[in-house]
């Protein structure tokens, strides 16, 4: 069998990508797997190799005839990507699987995937609308995303699209480094996958002036050339021997070599953090409202998450004698887990964790959380008034009936715009929204069938809080 995996993302993801893919690659090694990446975006893929074979993407090559031909160039561009797509479907995969969430690998996944062909992941009807086909992947397009409440991290994510457990051999992807002969130095990330999510300059300053004061270790600066003039700033600042500046002088395999070797890594959300899921390395990652670091955030062993709203507010102090402590004996009050842990103020807000609760309830099965919320109590009662007026007119649709087909459009309206006024209804609304979306393209007879169970679940849902445990008393309303 020949599978296709495709990621075409960017760095973060697919590093993130990498374990999942290890675990499906050794849990089903009969299959002969290929991994579809950016080219701009492939060396990671080879230095780390985890299956059979690589292919990249050249999006210069494919592009290249429309950017400096404009509207002229149209036509050779697709014909370049025709050619590579045919070159693709001729090698006989019978299984796709699309980690990208993207509309462009849902059109690329319709055309790959032949009659016969077994596809996960965004993928588009014969109609050309979207189509989810796994409960994975739906679950990442309604739940997953800014402003959502979702905190399964995108590594368990894309490791529940390809329907693997991950070991801890799928994590340690580099050379397997003694811990006890690490080198004496923390690799220190000046930069950041976005400025909202960085240090500033002022805060990295005093956190390594600190760390020098209390300890004897070194600091590896790590970071693209984009972060030159700073590193440069920073190293004049607090000079000595203990700083070694290595901003932009490290191709990828160096830096991954750097991050394996150091007892530390320290730095915001960006791809050299991802880095440390593949080493093992222990991490302490500064997050703050700008990431959602459940999705994102370290997950090497020991490792956690240092979140405050504001970097200036961090007592740098404080984290510098916590990490010799750290660095010393092994273990600290800040380490909360195996593989994530926090410290810093409570980043969640009551709406959050019971959105959190929510989802755990419609996607795991959980309980159901205790209805709280007056806004909340609200949204149920106009939520299910508005599906009653929808399952009475699915179960009286006549064909052709167009008051009837404006009714349901405004349901549907109305739904969504609960969702934007009251977040702690947003779970439900979007899981109703998705598995919407979800429905092909059938016979109407047969939608209006499928549009109906769906209208009965979210009833069952919104009747769990309407009777008979948590009945909506007027103190609520």
């Amino acid at each position: 069998m020949k599978t296709l995996v495709i990621q075409l993302a960017r760095l973060g993801d697919i590093l993130q990508t990498l374990p999942a893919l290890h675990a499906y690659c050794r849990s089903n090694s009969t299959e002969k797997i290929h991994f579809l990446v950016r080219k701009k975006f492939s060396e990671i893929a080879h230095i780390l190799p985890v299956c059979d074979s690589v292919i990249e993407m050249d999006t210069k090559v494919i592009l290249e005839a429309s950017i400096f031909a404009g509207e002229d160039g149209v036509e050779d561009s697709l014909s370049v990507m025709q050619k590579w797509v045919e070159r693709l479907k001729a090698e006989g995969y019978e299984k796709i699987i699309n980690l990208s969430f993207s509309p462009f690998s849902s059109y690329l996944t319709s055309l790959l995937a032949d009659e016969g062909v077994e596809v996960v992941g965004y993928t588009r009807h014969e109609d050309g609308f979207l189509a989810i086909p796994d409960d994975a992947s739906a679950y990442f397009y309604g739940q997953v995303g800014v402003n959502r409440s979702n905190r399964f991290h995108l590594i368990d994510l894309f490791a529940s699209i390809l329907g693997v457990e991950l070991e801890d051999q799928d994590w340690n992807l580099s050379k397997n480094y003694d811990s006890k002969k690490l080198e004496n130095y923390i690799a220190f990330h000046i930069g950041a996958s976005n400025p909202k999510k960085s240090l500033s300059q002022t805060a990295i300053v005093g956190l390594l002036r600190a760390i020098v004061k209390s300890s004897d270790i070194g600091i590896y600066l790590l970071g693209g050339t984009e972060d030159i003039a700073m590193a440069e700033s920073i190293e004049r600042q607090l000079g000595g021997s203990k700083i070694k500046n290595m901003v932009g002088k490290t191709n990828l395999a160096e830096l991954i070599d750097i991050i394996a070797k150091s007892k530390a890594f320290m730095g915001a959300d960006s791809g050299p953090m991802q880095i440390c899921n593949l080493t093992n390395t222990l991490c302490i990652n500064f997050s703050n409202e700008f990431v959602n670091f459940w999705e994102t955030g370290p997950r090497s062993y020991k490792s956690f998450v240092c979140y405050v709203k504001d970097f200036s507010l961090l007592d740098m102090n404080e984290v510098a004698l916590e990490i010799k402590t750290i660095l010393e004996t092994g273990s600290s009050e800040w380490i909360q887990g195996d593989r994530l842990g926090y410290h810093g103020a409570y980043p969640t807000t009551p709406s959050q964790d019971f959105q959190w609760s929510l989802i755990k309830a419609i996607y795991l099965g959980e309980e159901f959380p205790a209805l709280e919320s007056s806004q909340f109590a609200r949204a149920v009662v106009h939520l299910n008034d508005v599906n009653d007026i929808s399952l009475h007119h699915l179960a009286n649709f006549q064909i052709g009936n167009r008051q009837q087909a404006s009714v349901l459009e405004t349901a549907d309206k109305i739904m969504d715009t609960l969702a934007t006024e009251v977040e702690e209804i947003m779970p439900i609304v979007y899981w109703f929204r998705t598995e919407k979306i979800r429905m092909g393209p059938v016979p109407l007879t047969d939608l209006i069938i499928q549009y109906m169970d769906l209208h009965k679940k979210l009833k069952q849902i919104l009747e769990l809080y309407l009777k008979p445990k948590w009945e909506i008393t007027e103190d609520l309303l």
